[in-house]
């Protein structure tokens, strides 16, 4: 198997989950983990970080033929840095059933700005 997912968020679509009457809902949808990782020394670098992280949530359920804007899922993929800084994909529940014992790895590529951010994952 060999298949690819690209996806793009606005940084004002993360703006809205964190503000307004639905900012708790949203907080289930990242990990203790990327939530941590996502901080930093302002507001708006972390809501790129968390934008970046959703894009690539989103690129990994995509590439896995599975819905990517069923927010169900998204805390079925965790986005987390790898040694060098790389983002690392973990799945978990059902997700990781879809690739597991086949030998597959998730590979993810994240980028992201002050309006926009973008991320591909490749399943091989």
């Amino acid at each position: 198997m060999f298949a690819w997912g690209v996806a793009a968020v606005p940084l004002v679509e993360v703006r809205k989950m964190f503000s307004g009457p639905e900012r708790g809902h949203f907080y289930p949808l990242f990990t203790r983990r990327e939530m941590a990782c996502c901080g930093g020394s302002s507001a708006v670098r972390s809501l790129e970080r968390l934008a970046g992280r959703l894009a690539a949530k989103r690129a990994v359920l995509r590439a896995l033929g599975l819905p990517a804007d069923n927010p169900a899922l998204w805390s079925t993929v965790e986005i987390l840095p790898g040694p060098a800084g790389q983002p690392r994909v973990y799945l978990c529940k059902g997700t990781g059933r879809a690739i597991s014992g086949e030998g597959l790895t998730v590979r993810v590529s994240i980028s992201h700005g002050e309006r926009l951010a973008v991320a591909i994952a490749v399943v091989a």
